[in-house]
């Protein structure tokens, strides 16, 4: 199913349920395609409505008119990229959001609690993960395909955050810590994966946690320190996100390359 016709679906998700039926999960129902699929192919629910809101045949003042939460977070990611975490407080956040201060500390109680519903609103390479079945024989190489274009279109969207955690001062140490345990978050959820992957026998036995570091560290290679320090843009998710999961799978020396193909070619003769 192309992305045109599933944003058909969208928009009918949304026009019949004014906004409640438009969830991941009851998208990958109506439209056959798993949700580890639509998080690749759009990264989260709210692209896929910025993907809606330039249809005209949709109510685009409605979609653009997000619920209180979603406006406030909205207006935390805003104040954060502009003036960092330690510099921005609840009342300029409410300021931004156009809402009550009362209103801020109503739905999230305090500015530590209101970065984690942030962190947790935009993780979405740890909500394709979760979306996995465990227990199951899965394509180990498609996922990770799935899970390394997932990440790297994660931090295209969201470069000046990965700035954030990684060089703003240390006068914002206790909230630093949290938005990093946030992203921490997603290795160790990979890393169940793996180790589930581990002991199903589709994936050699290590150490789960080593290898999710591994892989994220050649996707964070490709998607960070490429364009900010080499200016080596990305350029087609998707083909980065083949070279990183082939290279973590079978590597790149001749000497394996040549393996693999005699194994292959010793598995035809003996499955003519």
């Amino acid at each position: 199913m192309t992305d045109e016709q599933i944003l058909v679906l969208a928009g009918e998700l949304w026009t019949q349920g004014q906004g409640a039926e438009l969830t991941m999960e009851r998208l990958a129902e109506v439209s056959g395609v798993s949700r580890a699929t639509l998080y690749r192919r759009f990264g989260s629910r709210e692209a896929i409505l910025q993907r809606l809101a330039d249809n005209p045949a949709l109510d685009v003042q409605e979609l653009s008119r997000p619920d209180i939460p979603t406006r406030i977070l909205q207006a935390a990611r805003s104040m954060f990229s502009r003036f960092g975490l330690d510099g921005v407080t609840m009342e300029q956040i409410a300021q931004e959001a156009g809402v009550g201060s009362a209103t801020v500390y109503r739905h999230f109680g305090s500015k530590e609690k209101l970065i984690q519903a942030f962190m947790e609103s935009i993780s979405s390479p740890r909500q394709l993960v979760r979306s996995f079945t465990v227990g199951q024989h899965r394509n180990l190489e498609a996922d990770l395909v799935a899970i390394a274009s997932t990440i790297l279109t994660f931090i295209r969207d969201n470069q000046d955050l990965i700035r954030i955690t990684t060089f703003e001062s240390q006068g914002a140490e206790s909230l630093l810590k949290q938005m990093r345990s946030a992203q921490g978050r997603t290795v160790s959820t990979l890393a169940e994966y793996l180790a589930d992957q581990m002991a199903n026998g589709d994936l050699e036995a290590g150490d789960p946690f080593a290898l999710a570091l591994a892989f994220v560290g050649m996707v964070l290679g490709f998607g960070f320190v490429g364009p900010n320090l080499y200016e080596r843009p990305v350029g087609d998710s998707d083909s980065v996100a083949q070279l990183v999961t082939q290279t973590f799978l079978y590597g790149v020396t001749q000497r394996h390359a040549q393996e693999t193909k005699q194994d292959m070619e010793q598995k035809t003769e003996n499955h003519p």
